[in-house]
């Protein structure tokens, strides 16, 4: 009972738009508050597809690179890259906060994967909208 955590308020919403045939752009935004602590993140990205299959195993492959800012303390560029339904991404922190001065605006190098689901979400009624005919 002496430790609590206090509830997490999250929001983030993010925008995607066709700027050619094979591209795309991205643009994110995140904020999250616990207790009296909150993060503000936004980020922009740009997508190149490089090969894309109807075949729902073989997926696409995609290159995309982008930034966000951690407001208050840190831009964030990104190069991920996705082959099918595994995608892998490198990103470096670069510190903009108060600490610059003792960081020297040193980051650090983050490493993420992702698999997206074995669900072919597709087909499945769960995940469809219905939307109303005129």
């Amino acid at each position: 009972d002496d430790f609590k955590l206090t509830p997490r308020l999250v929001f983030n919403a993010g925008i995607s738009t066709p700027t050619g045939y094979a591209d795309n752009v991205y643009v994110y935004g995140d904020y999250i508050r616990q207790g009296g602590n909150s993060q503000t993140l936004l980020g922009i990205m740009y997508s190149r597809v490089m090969e894309e299959s109807s075949d729902e195993d073989a997926g696409r492959h995609a290159i995309s690179v982008g930034g966000f800012y951690r407001w208050a303390d840190a831009f964030v560029p990104v190069v991920k890259l996705e082959l099918g339904k595994v995608a892998l991404g490198l990103s470096y922190d670069i510190n903009v906060s108060k600490l610059t001065i003792a960081s020297k605006a040193r980051g650090g190098f983050e490493i993420t994967g992702s698999y997206r689901s074995f669900l072919n979400m597709r087909n499945t009624s769960l995940y469809q909208t219905k939307c109303p005919r005129f």
